[in-house]
Parts: C-alpha cells; sequence; structure tokens
C-alpha cells in the first residue's frame, strides 16, 4: 500500500452537460473549477475570483460568469489556482536512503520502474504535473512514462531521457565496482569517441528517449576523482548535440565545473544541470546563447550528507558553497533559469523546495515561479501547458493564500487536476478493530455475529463480540468477514488484450512490471490478498512481489516463479517469433535434459522465486500444435521436483493432456493446474497422492473470439472435455485448490471463478475453502486463510450470506489487508481507501 500522500479537498459532487464542440467531439461534459484566486502566470496578477471551465484534457475558458447549463462545479474555496508545476530535473524512478550505493548490483530493470510507482505519484500530488527525467537505467523511466499514459500508474508527464551518456568510468558510468561488474558500452550510455557517442544518442531514441542527457564533467555521487573534470571531450559534445538534432532532441548536460560547462554550452546544450562552478566568462556565454541554468538548488542545504561515503561527502562539501556563489550570480546576470531539483537526492514530493531557495538567491516569487511553468515548458519545448490559459492542457493546481506574497505556499498543495482528471488523494489509515454483523467461520461453516476483530501490527490479536475497551472501532456494518480470498493460479504482469502475441517482443521487463502494477491493484480490491503468480518474464513478479511488500505498490501478497520452466518449442517457450527472435535458455526457464533443468531450477531460486512452475504439457495460448501432449520427459519431470524439493519448494505443473498429467503427478508435483483432461486412473492417483488441482473453471466458461488461430480452436476444442473433467474431480474428492489463470480474463474478476466451481458441483462452503484453507495448505503458508488470533489481518467484508449466494463474492464492501482497510466502490473495484 501506498503510505504516502496528502489528504485532499473532500468528496467533490460530479455532473455532466453537453457543451459546443472542443478537439474534434460534438459534446463533451464541461468541469467548472473555482476557487478564490488565480495566479495569471504569464501577466505576473492575481485574478479573484478564479474561475477556470475544463472540457476533456483542456481549458476552455479562464474567468467569466457564464456557465454552461449542467456543467460540474468544483468550488475550492479559499485557494489559489496554479498551473501544474514543471521540474526539469528529477530522477523518479531512485532515492537516496536505504542501500543506495549497493542498489545497482542488486536491482533489476523491473524493480528500479516499480521504484517509480511510488515517487510518481508522491510528485503529481505535490503539484508536479510534468517531469523530465534525466537518466534511469534499462529505459525504467520511458517504460513509467507509457504505464503512466496508458493509466495503469498515477504520475505526472515524463519527458525520459533513459541512459545518461559518459565515458567509460566517468560519472555516467558505474564506478567503485571491481572490473568485470557493472561494465556498460553505448547501449547503456558509456560512450568513447565520436562514433560510440553517436550509437548511444542513437540508441536512446530507438527505444524512447524524449531528451538527450550527458554527463559533460565528473560529478559527486560517483566515485571518479574531481567533481568538476570535463570528460566529454569537445568532439564528444558537440557530435550528441548534433546527433540529438537530427532526431528533434534537446541535450540535457550534468556538468559542475567551468571547462565542462563552457565546452557543453559551445556545443549547443539546451541546459545546463547543477553549473556549480562558473566563471563570469561563462555566465556570459550562456545568456548570450540563451542556455537554461537548471540549478538543482535546494539540494545544496539538503543533502543527507551522513548518508554519504566519505570520499562522496568530501566531494559535495567542497562544491556547496561554490554552488551556491554559482547560482546567485547567473541569476543577477539575468541567464534562463528552469526549475529543477534532483529528486531522487531529495525526497520526491519536496520538490517545491527548491523555489524559495531561488527567491532566497535573487529572484521574486513570481520569478521563481515562472521557472517551474513558463521557463520550464520553453526548455522541455512543450507548449500546451504551463499557464493557465484557454487551449492549454487542463494541469491545475490549488494552494492556499498567495504565491506572490510566500512562493512556500506552493509546498502545500491540497489538490491537483492533470489532464481535467482530479488527482485522487492517497493515503491509508491502519484500523485496528473492525465491527461487522457477521463472521462465517469456513472451518465449521457457522455464522456469528456480531463479531469484532482486534488487530495488532498486522496481525488478528482476537475474534470476539465485542472490541476491547479503548479500540478504535471501524464499523463496516451489515456485512460478512470471511478470510482474505487465495488465487493460486494468475499472471499478474500479463494480459490477453491489443496486440499481445508480439507484447514479448515489444515490451522490457520494466513495462511487464509496471503492468502488474495495476493488475494487482485490481486483484486486491476483488478480495484476494494473496496470491501465487505461476510465470513471468524478467523476474517481473520477484520485483513486484518486493515492491508490494514495501508499500511502493498497492497489492496482494505474492508467491513468485519467476519464469516457467519448459522444453525448447513448448508451451513455457516464446514460439511464433522467427529464429533468433527471443531466444531463451536454463535462466529464462528453457531448458532440455535433466542436466539443464537442474539449472534452469537453480536459475529460477537464485533470483527469488518461491516455487517452480513447469508446463508439463503443452497448452493453448502458445503456437505449438497440440493442446495437451506431454512434454518434458518423465526423467525430467522427477529432476524438477526433486531439486525444487532440495531448496523447499513446491512445484506446480501446467498440464492439459492426461499423459502428462499422470507424468507430472508421478513425479511428486503438489499441484495439477488446469488439468483438462482427467481419466479415473489419473484421479485416483491424485487422490492417493494428495495432489492438488487448480481447475481455473471460470476459464472455460468465457468464450474469447479474439484469439488468433490455432489458439481459438485449441481453446474450443478443450472446453468442454475441461468442464466434464473438473465436475468428475469434485465427485471423485480431489484436493483442489482455487487458481483462476487471471489475465486470460481480466484482473480483478477472479472471484467469478466461485460461481463456476459451484456450477460443476461443488457446494459454496467447499468453494470459500478453496480459495482460503485449501490455498493457504497448497501454498504452504500457515498465516492466512482464516480469521483467527495470530493470523494475517487479511479479510474481506461482503454482502448478505455467500452460502446463500456464491456471487456475493463478488460485491464485496471492504478488504483488508495487513490490517489496513480498502473501501470497495463500484467504480474500477475500488477508487477510494480509508
Amino acid at each position: 500500500m501506498l503510505h504516502v500522500g496528502r489528504r485532499l479537498f473532500g468528496a467533490l459532487s460530479l455532473a455532466l452537460a453537453a457543451v459546443p464542440q472542443l478537439h474534434g467531439q460534438d459534446t463533451m461534459p464541461v468541469t467548472v473549477v473555482r476557487g478564490a484566486r488565480l495566479l495569471d502566470i504569464v501577466r505576473g496578477t492575481i485574478v479573484r475570483p478564479g474561475v477556470l471551465l475544463v472540457q476533456g484534457d483542456r481549458i476552455l475558458r479562464v474567468g467569466g460568469r457564464d456557465v454552461p447549463s449542467g456543467a460540474t462545479t468544483l468550488d475550492l474555496g479559499d485557494v489559489t489556482l496554479v498551473p501544474g508545476l514543471i521540474d526539469a530535473h528529477t530522477h523518479v524512478t531512485g532515492q537516496l536512503e536505504g542501500d543506495w550505493v549497493g542498489a545497482p548490483v542488486r536491482e533489476t530493470a523491473a524493480d528500479i520502474a516499480l521504484h517509480g510507482v511510488l515517487y510518481a505519484g508522491r510528485t503529481l500530488r505535490a503539484g508536479f504535473t510534468t517531469i523530465r527525467d534525466v537518466g534511469a537505467g534499462g529505459f525504467a523511466d520511458v517504460a513509467l512514462m507509457r504505464a503512466i499514459d496508458a493509466g495503469r500508474v498515477t504520475g505526472p508527464r515524463i519527458v525520459p531521457a533513459a541512459n545518461a551518456i559518459g565515458i567509460t568510468g566517468g560519472h555516467c558510468d558505474a564506478t567503485g565496482w571491481r572490473p568485470g561488474v557493472l561494465e556498460a558500452d553505448w547501449k547503456q550510455g558509456v560512450a568513447d569517441g565520436v562514433d560510440e557517442a553517436i550509437k548511444a544518442v542513437r540508441y536512446s531514441a530507438k527505444h524512447g528517449a524524449k531528451v538527450i542527457k550527458v554527463c559533460a564533467t565528473a560529478g559527486v555521487l560517483s566515485f571518479e576523482g574531481p567533481v568538476g573534470a570535463q570528460q566529454l571531450t569537445d568532439q564528444e559534445l558537440a557530435a550528441i548535440v548534433a546527433e540529438a538534432r537530427r532526431h528533434g532532441l534537446k541535450v540535457a548536460a550534468h556538468a559542475h565545473g567551468d571547462d565542462g560547462i563552457a565546452a557543453a554550452v559551445r556545443a549547443g546544450v539546451a541546459s545546463i544541470e547543477h553549473g556549480s562552478v562558473m566563471s563570469a566568462a561563462t555566465i556570459a556565454l550562456m545568456k548570450q546563447r540563451g542556455t537554461y541554468l537548471v540549478p538543482t538548488a535546494y539540494l545544496l542545504s539538503a543533502i543527507p550528507l551522513d548518508r554519504l561515503p566519505p570520499q562522496i561527502r568530501a566531494k559535495a562539501e567542497s562544491v556547496i558553497p561554490r554552488a551556491r556563489d554559482s547560482h546567485r550570480r547567473a541569476i543577477r546576470a539575468g541567464v534562463k533559469v528552469a526549475f529543477g531539483t534532483d529528486a531522487a537526492v531529495i525526497p520526491h514530493g519536496q520538490n517545491a523546495k527548491e523555489l524559495s531557495t531561488y527567491v532566497e538567491y535573487g529572484m521574486t516569487p513570481l520569478q521563481a515561479i515562472r521557472t517551474a511553468t513558463l521557463n520550464a515548458a520553453d526548455l522541455l519545448g512543450v507548449n500546451d501547458r504551463g499557464a493557465l490559459a484557454a487551449g492549454k492542457l487542463a494541469d491545475v493546481i490549488a494552494v492556499p493564500g498567495n504565491p506572490l506574497d510566500d512562493v512556500k505556499v506552493l509546498e502545500q498543495v491540497s489538490w491537483v487536476m492533470k489532464g481535467g482528471q482530479v488527482v485522487p488523494p492517497v493515503g491509508a489509515t491502519r484500523v485496528t478493530a473492525v465491527r461487522a454483523a457477521r463472521l462465517l467461520d469456513l472451518r465449521t461453516g457457522r455464522m456469528r455475529g456480531p463479531v469484532a476483530v482486534t488487530i495488532e501490527n498486522g496481525r488478528i490479536s482476537a475474534v470476539g463480540s465485542e472490541a476491547p475497551a479503548g479500540s478504535v472501532v471501524t464499523d463496516l456494518g451489515d456485512v460478512t468477514l470471511l478470510p482474505g480470498f487465495i488465487d493460486s493460479h494468475v499472471h499478474l504482469t500479463s494480459e490477453i488484450e491489443g496486440d499481445w502475441t508480439l507484447r514479448a517482443a515489444r515490451e522490457g521487463a520494466p513495462d511487464e512490471a509496471l503492468r502488474g502494477v495495476a493488475n494487482a491493484r485490481k486483484t486486491l480490491l476483488a478480495g484476494f490478498t494473496t496470491v501465487r503468480n505461476v510465470g513471468a518474464g524478467g523476474f517481473t513478479d520477484v520485483a513486484l512481489m518486493k515492491a508490494v511488500d514495501k508499500g511502493e505498490v498497492d497489492g496482494p501478497h505474492i508467491v513468485p516463479a519467476g519464469h516457467s520452466l519448459g522444453i525448447t518449442g513448448g508451451h513455457c517457450d516464446q514460439t511464433g517469433f522467427a529464429p533468433e527472435v527471443l531466444q531463451m535458455g536454463p535462466r529464462e526457464g528453457i531448458a532440455d535434459g535433466v542436466a539443464s533443468l537442474v539449472e534452469a531450477v537453480r536459475q529460477q531460486v537464485k533470483y527469488g522465486a518461491q516455487v517452480i512452475k513447469i508446463c508439463a504439457t503443452a497448452g493453448v495460448l502458445s503456437f505449438e500444435a497440440t493442446v495437451g501432449a506431454q512434454q518434458p520427459s518423465d526423467a525430467e519431470l522427477r529432476a524438477v521436483v526433486d531439486e525444487a524439493r532440495r531448496h523447499g519448494l513446491k512445484v506446480a505443473a501446467h498440464a492439459h493432456g492426461a499423459e502428462g498429467i499422470l507424468a507430472a503427478v508421478r513425479a511428486g508435483v503438489a499441484s495439477i493446474e488446469h488439468g483438462s483432461i482427467l481419466t479415473d486412473e489419473i484421479l485416483a492417483e491424485m487422490k492417493q497422492r494428495g495432489t492438488y488441482l487448480v481447475p481455473t473453471t471460470y476459464l472455460r466458461d468465457i468464450v474469447r473470439e479474439d484469439l488468433p488461430e490455432p489458439l481459438r480452436s485449441k481453446r474450443k476444442s478443450i472446453a468442454e472435455t475441461a468442464k466434464a473433467s473438473h465436475r468428475k474431480a469434485i465427485e471423485a474428492g480431489v484436493k483442489m485448490a482455487f487458481g483462476t489463470d487471471a489475465g486470460v480474463f481480466p484482473h480483478g474478476q477472479n472471484a467469478r471463478e466461485f460461481a463456476s466451481l459451484v456450477s460443476r458441483g461443488m457446494t459454496p462452503l467447499d468453494a470459500l475453502r478453496n480459495a482460503t484453507i485449501n490455498a493457504a495448505d497448497l501454498l504452504g503458508v500457515t498465516d492466512r486463510g482464516e480469521i483467527a488470533p495470530g493470523k494475517l489481518a487479511d479479510f474481506v467484508a461482503l454482502p448478505g450470506n455467500p452460502l446463500e449466494d456464491i456471487r456475493a463474492t463478488e460485491r464485496l464492501a471492504a478488504v483488508v489487508k495487513g490490517g489496513f482497510l480498502y473501501r470497495v466502490s463500484e467504480k474500477d473495484r475500488g477508487v477510494s481507501r480509508e
């Protein structure tokens, strides 16, 4: 859960109105935003009252009394409306905290991108609706930009630089490590010579960079020697700027020392970042050429020196006073200044503190605010933002008081609109006691009530008719409490939509991990507080698990499998692509022969898998010929199970066909996933061995005519057989655990599996046990699956009695995970949260 942010203004009533055409649409709703005041940043005046008409993502009109009939009105009261702010120097995927020095050798690009979810949300709610992100490894900032633009992640618009470009051993290289560790070339932005520098620009532009960042000089937070020595040569800098221009991109130059700053300015960079040591001649050159200074001034007083290694701390302390002097002189000289903070060195969300530093350096409040609006928009080359004016993007923030009198009020943003959409508040309140009308005991099948559940440190401390005296009780009303549901078969980082068959060749691990962010939240708000993720590329499910556990992302507890294991050309391989595309080996789960599969298990364990998934048979959503043919041999299956056991892990076997199912059961897997063709022999063997079936039944109730051939035909061929097999398994008393294969159908619809299980002949009570007691047993977790003292405070609240209406599981009122309460609304499965 995201334990950050401020409470914004209370609930605002919404209505729709038909208005004249704008942006090619005949009718669009209009929203009127009112405040006591509005900052006209162009004229430099305060307008009273402040009125904006917003249509779609744009400002339709500023001021005026004529309001279209039926328009929505948002009256924000005694506030000043200000254009959304722009930070031209951030690193939104990182933070100078914890073991930040060791992070590069511990974290993947997926981890880096997921950090950005938390920090992007903080940045947006602090009033920054656009940022320029000047350097992130693995194209994580590009992926974050795409995720935000697609609506999967809440955050500002991002202008990403991808890899910063610098020399071997320079500030943009990963210094401080032994030879052979984190060695990089031009693909990672480390370039030597003109030709490599040009290739580095082209590679960044190819993969989504919207600005080019160079390290013109040495820096502070790196282990090379001097702070300001020029690193890229004059020729390399000139080549980079020229190549960037051919791609329509500007260049931002990290530069501390005077020689490197002057060289970058002469080369034609758009901005100097930091600008710590500048001579009068260099300041004059910047003014002459119109080069922007992005001073990152607040960090000079806010940098946490005690978190820096001695060598880096010494560099910081040496440059800080010189930088303050340079910034003051540049401002006095009239050098163009654009707002930038180096957020990551300072905490994300504190970006606005930069403004008061500019005022200390001699700017007026208006001049300071213009650096974060008009000036920053000009530097970024975007003319659709930076002012509250007709036709501009409806990026608006609200602050108390008058920012022209006190620029620090911009540190107190109370309301944010981005592109015409009000940014919802974020903040989780830990509940200590919850009261409900009823609780269903799944062990006995009995209903009890009223009931109070008391919580301490994320665990249930007591369950009784009343909470202990003095408790702060949250009353959920006329609802039934059940343990948080467990889905034993999901793919959080995948979904079958759009051009999904090519996604593996288009998107990287950061994209996949960020795709999982929205899906994880939907899953949690559907009542599933734990999931087993049975396969994800690039260990993105491991990264997502860590992000959820650290509170960076809302989502269920995750038991990750890493890559699914399978044979070359099998269901777990990337079939359907040309040779040499997406070649995979044991680390990616593709292995042939006993020794290679053992290595594949070890690779998954090494990088964080907590369960092993193997594709025992061919499948549906892959381009090999048959649905159910056995793929690994009996010996290979046994080797996988034996190796997993040595690591204390269970094995889940994707298996459709009878031969492969039986081989997997005999090999000792913990569960059969899907189990589409189950013979009497298989059922007897599963029952004798206690092998679980995870049937994914709802999957067979839905039609996917949008699938390409031969996938559509394979799916149809197996649907009825699977339904019959699952009925037989229920009748035979085979152990079953709840699993959906969410991703094939939309995440958040997991609870539809309950009704499908009941339609196959299972009782509602057994269906609920499948998703709680049984699933916890399969996953080997003893701290969940029941509402009882000592268990995790993971439970759901739903209307009515699910034993009488199993579909009540699809109409949750609230979810509690680890003692944090989520209110579930009809829209988006729970936008509001306590």
